[in-house]
């Protein structure tokens, strides 16, 4: 143990081997290599290496040798310390060991073909095939492919392409394509298969089915991201399934599964969830409780849960898919490793950090155990993972963590695939958190060539970087271009999901608020008419669906209402908004989206002269945050008020000063509640402070207001094209003139105090 513990530390200058007994070598581990499913299970085995079971003559011995491990392996920094280190790197040796093998068996088998000139025959060919779906079952697609390339040349050769070893041979080949994001070759050779199996009379094995080869195009289709032609195959694919083994099979439950990936891939929640639950009750009734295909109806169902924000039922029906697969597959499975996964989404989407950073490590190790620290599926977890650190304020480490899946993706592969354009997104979203908005446009703008490259220009994900891309722009106060990409996501969403998707819904909304900040409320109007409509409908059929969006849209929605002179609908639309907020929230979690309503309609109620009513909205505000009663005195007096402007507001309260004691509350619990995490946001509030301050003349406490005010509304931008350029905030004109008057009122106020000071000493000399 102790030298294999120096060997692998030292890979570079000691060659490692590994010898197996012959009952093993030449029987077991060769059945295992020709069945896919049990060459998966015997690397799981191999997997679970612990040497601290390492026997020893002498229990000292054992102790000694296994403290030297640890010790050694903490003073090297190793995650778990030098055993489980140890462990993990005996078990990864085994697995290379084995897959190797399992490429070498091909070699070393067409070598004795060729010994007896029996390698153009043609049996060789089922050989290749085998052994390339063991390696694919094993994420190995890399090292399948050369494989199966060959196996085309020579299966055309020897037999030509309408030949059911041709056709096998195209279907084995066209999944690999897809496992290595190779998209448009696997649907040429996919489509070449379509063409052979009509040609071909006779139906022989899996491969020569049309459902088999609809389902498979469909898969090309879906990891293409086009979820319409996706679901046109896998809509052709169930009349076959059912005609070959009957509605209630579990290869039409299969089919519905994808059915309904599809329509989730289009946004169609309320057709895809339904169908998820026929493919459940068919799995559980072809082939019970405890099986693998009743785990995935699970798995998937919880997914569409999770985009219908049901984060309850999203948790029990992955915990039940993790249950079984657990039971079924090992603990150490990669259908594990999916569910933790996606169990870690759900959590970060409820705000459990602890709960998903917790999933998600589980999922890495996992991954890492059956797979090596260096394989492709290591990136999505460590995408997560970087994800839950951003959001804990960790944006350097999170940045760490996304360029290590980056370097692990694109090693093999290069850029183009959709891993990696995740990467660049969650990049994206980090410099957006950290105000740093032209590093955000860069990697957004390289985002958007890679998506047009790997998807296209006219393709959904495309509109959504497009999406991305707008709201950075308009942070770097180029509303022009924030208008036109906005626009551009639109046409993508309406040309490739059809009017009633929930994306084109949220490219109106997107495109309405673009135009609201430009002041263009006119404009926005009908945009956010459309995005409310789309979203009332998608909330009338999945009750809980995008529910922030609508609040938000109707939010704005009023806004413009208040801003075009029609207070009473601004009225009524905020009336709709506290009535959804109260139906919709529980009590613990309101507080965040009424304190923004009150703020908003009391900002309407002052546009409309309604002063007394934005008063007491303040008022309501402050109870609402700090669970005090509105003051009578101040009720009285917001009864009886007449003021024409801000400033008349503040004069209803006695004191006046009460007012700047709310202001700081609210400030305060905003920044515990994260409500007002954005700089603009906190620029406005401590400008509102400054003009308190100033009107109750205290100028020492006003004037340090206006200048974080103005700080931050001139930081809310990244500022590196210098100070002249950086965009306006939409108050800093107003900050900087009410710091100026500030600055001339104190000045003129020295001068007087100057004045009367000359006064009094003339006074005192008799002058």
């Amino acid at each position: 143990l102790w030298e294999l513990h120096c060997a692998l530390k030292a890979k570079d200058k000691v060659k490692l081997s590994c010898v197996m007994p012959e009952p093993q070598l030449h029987g077991e581990l060769p059945q295992a290599i020709y069945d896919p499913p049990a060459f998966l299970a015997l690397l799981q085995s191999l997997s679970k290496v612990d040497v601290s079971k390492a026997n020893a003559s002498l229990l000292s011995d054992q102790q000694a040798i296994l403290a030297a491990i640890e010790e050694e392996g903490r003073q090297e920094g190793y995650a778990g310390g030098g055993v489980a280190w140890l462990s993990t790197e005996i078990g990864l040796f085994l697995r290379e060991w084995c897959v190797q093998t399992a490429v070498d068996t091909v070699a070393e088998n067409e070598a004795l073909m060729a010994k007896f000139g029996l390698l153009q025959s043609g049996h060789n060919l089922p050989l290749r095939q085998t052994i390339s779906e063991s390696l694919n079952a094993v994420g190995e697609s890399g090292r399948a492919l050369p494989l199966m390339e060959k196996c085309l040349e020579l299966a055309l050769a020897k037999h030509g392409p309408h030949h059911p070893c041709t056709i096998r041979t195209y279907g084995i080949l066209g999944v690999t394509l897809v496992k290595l994001g190779q998209f448009d070759r696997a649907l040429e050779i996919q489509q070449k298969r379509l063409k052979a199996v009509k040609v071909t009379p006779g139906k022989k094995d899996e491969w020569d089915t049309e459902y088999h080869v609809y389902t498979d195009l469909g898969d090309v289709y879906f990891a293409k991201g086009d979820g319409a032609k996706a679901l046109e195959c896998y809509e052709k694919a169930m009349p076959a399934a059912v005609a070959l083994y009957g509605a209630e099979s579990s290869q039409a439950g299969k089919t519905c599964t994808s059915l309904a990936r599809a329509h989730q891939k289009m946004g169609a929640l309320g057709k895809a969830l339904p169908m998820y639950k026929e493919a459940l009750r068919i799995n559980l009734a072809a082939k019970g409780e405890m099986a693998y295909d009743t785990a995935n109806a699970y798995f998937n169902i919880a997914r569409c849960y999770l985009s219908l924000g049901q984060m309850g039922e999203a948790v029990e029906a992955n915990k039940q898919a993790l249950k079984i697969f657990a039971a079924t597959r090992g603990e150490m499975s990669p259908t594990v490793a999916d569910v933790c996964n996606n169990l870690g989404a759900v959590y970060a989407t409820m705000g459990d950090s602890e709960q998903a950073l917790k999933m998600f490590e589980r999922s890495i190790a996992v991954r890492r155990v059956c797979y090596g620290p260096t394989h492709p599926t290591m990136a999505e977890p460590l995408i997560n993972i970087a994800g839950q650190r951003a959001r804990r304020g960790e944006c350097d480490t999170a940045l760490d963590l996304l360029m290590q899946a980056h370097a692990i993706l694109v090693a093999g592969r290069g850029e183009e695939q959709p891993a990696v354009l995740t990467i660049y997104n969650s990049m994206g979203t980090i410099y957006v958190g950290t105000r740093e908005f032209h590093k955000a446009r860069e990697t957004y703008m390289h985002s958007a060539k890679l998506h047009e490259a790997v998807y296209g220009v006219k393709h959904s994900e495309t509109g959504d970087v497009y999406m991305k891309l707008s709201e950075v722009l308009h942070h770097l106060g180029e509303p022009q271009q924030a208008m036109e990409t906005a626009q551009k996501a639109l046409d993508i969403f309406r040309t490739t999901l059809g009017e009633q998707s929930i994306q084109t819904a949220a490219a109106y909304h997107r495109v309405g608020t673009v135009l609201i900040r430009g002041d263009q409320s006119a404009a926005a109007l009908p945009y956010i008419m459309a995005a409310m409509d789309l979203y009332m409908k998608e909330a009338a059929k999945n009750p809980g669906a995008n529910r922030d969006n609508l609040l938000n849209c109707i939010n704005a929605l009023a806004s413009i209402h208040s801003r075009l002179g029609n207070h009473e609908a601004a009225k009524e639309l905020f009336d709709k908004l506290l009535k959804l907020i109260h139906e919709w929230q529980s009590e613990g979690t309101q507080d965040r989206e009424l304190a923004a309503v009150y703020m908003y309609m009391a900002m309407a109620c002052d546009e409309g002269a309604d002063h007394a009513g934005a008063l007491q909205l303040h008022l309501r505000l402050l109870q609402r945050l700090l669970g005090t009663e509105e003051s009578a005195t101040a009720t009285a007096s917001a009864s009886t008020a007449s003021a024409g402007s801000v400033e008349g507001i503040f004069e209803m309260l006695t004191p006046a000063l009460i007012t700047v004691e709310f202001y700081q509350a609210v400030l305060r619990k905003q920044l515990d509640m994260e409500i007002a995490a954005d700089a603009p946001t906190r620029a406005s509030l401590l400008y509102l402070m400054g003009i308190l301050h100033e009107h109750t003349l205290t100028f020492a406490e006003a004037l340090p207001m206006y200048e974080r005010a103005l700080q931050l509304a001139e930081r809310s931008v990244d500022g590196e094209n210098g100070a002249g350029d950086v965009p306006q905030h939409p108050q800093a004109a107003c900050m900087r003139t009410s710091l100026r008057l500030l600055c001339q009122r104190v000045a003129s106020a020295i001068g007087l105090l100057q004045q009367a000071a000359q006064r009094r000493r003339n006074r005192q000399r008799g002058v």
